[in-house]
């Protein structure tokens, strides 16, 4: 199983910064695109923000399908708080992908 340990990847205790976050996005994306699975290790960081998981891990849910993203991608060692963030932030990623606009659409009804 590939692990990404978060602390090692971005060197530092707390996970807030949206660059951090497509940072990991990006190697997340790298094991899914080749359908390994990945666990991310939240292991020695002290504080997760919507801010880093918003590009880290809930750009997942709007590029690929739910069930991909079930199937691919893991994660643990996150406190029950950075967890309900997390929870959020899929589910709002899952509402803007349901709700996107269909540019299909707009050129027929244009």
């Amino acid at each position: 199983m590939n692990i990404i340990n978060i602390k090692h990847e971005i060197n530092k205790n707390d996970a807030i910064s949206a660059e951090d976050g497509k940072l990991i996005f990006e190697k997340i994306k790298s094991f899914i695109d080749t359908q390994q699975e990945v666990i991310v290790d939240f292991e020695g960081i002290d504080l997760v923000l919507s801010t880093f998981l918003n590009p880290a891990i809930g750009q997942l849910y709007y590029l690929y399908e739910k069930n991909v993203v079930n199937t691919f991608f893991h994660y643990r060692n996150l406190v029950d708080v950075d967890e309900q963030t997390l929870d959020r932030v899929i589910q709002n990623a899952l509402n803007q992908k349901e709700n996107k606009p269909s540019i299909n659409k707009g050129l027929i009804d244009g």
